[in-house]
């Protein structure tokens, strides 16, 4: 048994609880550690691995962290666990000496470290519990024992965490350490493994296609829509990166991401990083499609590692870029401005395919008790419309002409079932549908009604690149229920506005259900 000495001032360690993080930039702070650890060793000849592998696991009340770092040596003890004590080198990840203390106490009062440095056959066992470690002089008592696990490692376990972390929680967490660490994942010097899953940044899809303009000066030929930039700031900060434009725009998924040492600072996960000067408003086409990323040298970050601390330079940086993306040999901001989509192309018919199979999911789990709710015997009806025929089609001819969903909505209304088929497609009129009564060649079932939906591939809102996607997902939604609602009360010979609005508005009810 030995200890260690950790006193500064013992106050200091009760006020990491209170920092401004969030989860997954607290989670960082350990990341990070493991990281820098195999970044610095990985060349040595005796320390040969692959990838820095962190495998992150929660627990109910505790988050356990174990990596393949190379352990902590026995000299840098001291060190690690003692605030404000910056590594011999911080020119790295780890730069400040408090992000495993700070992030730890903003988690959990209780933790605990073992290690087993690579260069030894011992393993050191550390519990800290911050109400001991105040109370006392700053002793923490470590555990030596004989290694009898692969050396080199470093676990932490968070015990008794304040905050419960589940659900949606967890996936945000998941998307923003992926975005966090995406340029060490790509170049696979890093490995996480987040509750058995193996994290990977999905890069967005780039816009191919003619300038605007169709002008000469571009030769009228698709264009990949991505610029190199590299320039300097007045401070002798460098900039360099690329920035591009989206294939599909995105409210929450556009905008740039700022890096320091490959590592994400500022711009994380539908939290990205747009300066009006360049982005315009939330309604305007730029904002939905400018995404770059871009990495910094020579401006300070916070000490919690989440934002850039550009002082009186961040107005010369965002006007400096802005001219990057105006030059004319690839005017990046002009395009983005201007271009509009011009027409449904196999990818977006694609998107649109998916988001009806979404949707149609949403329908099946509720919508036999929305029309069981609603009232739809005779002597309620107002005015009964003339007896409505449906066009037809065949089912064997759908996948000549359209897109087909392998969904289907399924219901039954006076011992009539129903079965639904949805697609996409050109139909002949300029509105967002059509509904057919979908006919077997072969064989004709008693008392089952199939139906095909088809949306209309070239109705104009959906190839309006003023929308979002969010929008168009929202615009998709008022065509299925409005399409469904129209179905069942014709087919039932229903001419009633009330009933109309009230099952379709039912229908949007559940679409909308998160």
């Amino acid at each position: 048994m030995k200890e260690i000495n950790i006193k500064p001032e013992m106050g200091i360690y009760r006020v990491f609880k209170y920092l401004k993080y969030s989860p997954w930039f607290a989670l960082s702070e350990f990341i990070d550690n493991s990281l820098q650890s195999f970044i610095s060793k990985k060349n040595l000849s005796s320390f040969k691995r692959d990838k820095c592998i962190v495998n992150i696991k929660f627990e109910d009340r505790k988050i356990i962290i174990v990596d393949n770092a190379f352990g902590i040596s026995e000299n840098e003890h001291s060190r690690a666990f003692t605030a404000g004590i910056p590594p011999s080198n911080n020119k790295g990840l780890s730069e400040f000496g408090v992000g495993m203390k700070s992030a730890a106490i903003w988690f959990a009062p209780k933790w605990k470290v073992k290690t087993q440095p690579y260069e030894s056959n011992l393993e050191f066992e550390y519990i800290f519990d911050l109400n001991e470690i105040t109370n006392s002089n700053g002793d923490i008592k470590c555990l030596v024992s004989d290694s009898t696990t692969e050396k080199g490692f470093t676990s932490i376990e968070l015990i008794n965490i304040y905050n419960k972390i589940n659900g949606k929680q967890l996936i945000r967490i998941k998307r923003n350490l992926e975005s966090i660490y995406r340029q060490f994942i790509r170049e696979e010097t890093l490995e996480i493994n987040f509750n058995n899953e193996k994290l990977s940044f999905k890069d967005p899809e780039l816009l191919e296609d003619h300038f605007y303009t169709n002008s000469s000066k571009l030769n009228n030929k698709k264009i990949l829509w991505k610029k190199n930039v590299n320039f300097q700031l007045t401070n002798n900060a460098v900039i360099d990166g690329f920035v591009a434009l989206r294939k599909r725009g995105s409210l929450e998924e556009s905008g740039l991401s700022l890096f320091r040492r490959k590592r994400l600072i500022l711009g994380n996960y539908k939290n990205l990083y747009k300066p009006k000067e360049i982005f315009g408003l939330p309604n305007s086409i730029q904002y939905q499609r400018i995404y770059g990323e871009l990495n910094i040298t020579g401006i300070d970050v916070s000490h919690t590692k989440d934002d850039f601390n550009f002082g009186s330079f961040e107005d010369e940086f965002i006007e400096k870029l802005k001219d990057e993306l105006n030059k004319e040999e690839l005017p990046i901001l002009s395009q983005a401005i201007n271009y509009r989509v011009k027409e449904f192309d196999a990818e977006s018919l694609r998107n649109v395919l998916n988001e009806l199979n979404e949707l149609i999911n949403k329908l099946n789990n509720n919508i036999q008790n929305l029309i069981e709710n609603i009232s739809l015997n005779e002597k309620f009806i107002f005015l009964k419309s003339k007896k409505y025929f449906f066009n037809h089609i065949y089912e064997n001819e759908l996948s000549k002409e359209f897109i087909v969903s392998d969904s289907l909505v399924k219901f039954n209304i006076k011992k009539k079932i129903y079965n639904i088929k949805f697609g996409i497609g050109a139909v002949n009129n300029n509105f967002g549908y059509e509904v057919f009564s979908l006919r077997n060649k072969e064989k004709i079932e008693k008392n089952i009604f199939p139906f095909f939906i088809v949306v209309n591939k070239n109705y104009k809102p959906l190839l309006n690149n003023k929308f979002s996607t969010d929008s168009k997902k929202y615009l998709l939604s008022n065509l299925i229920a409005t399409s469904i609602s129209e179905l069942i009360l014709l087919s039932l010979n229903i001419n009633n506005i009330k009933k109309d609005r009230f099952l379709e508005n039912g229908l949007l009810d559940l679409l909308y259900k998160n």
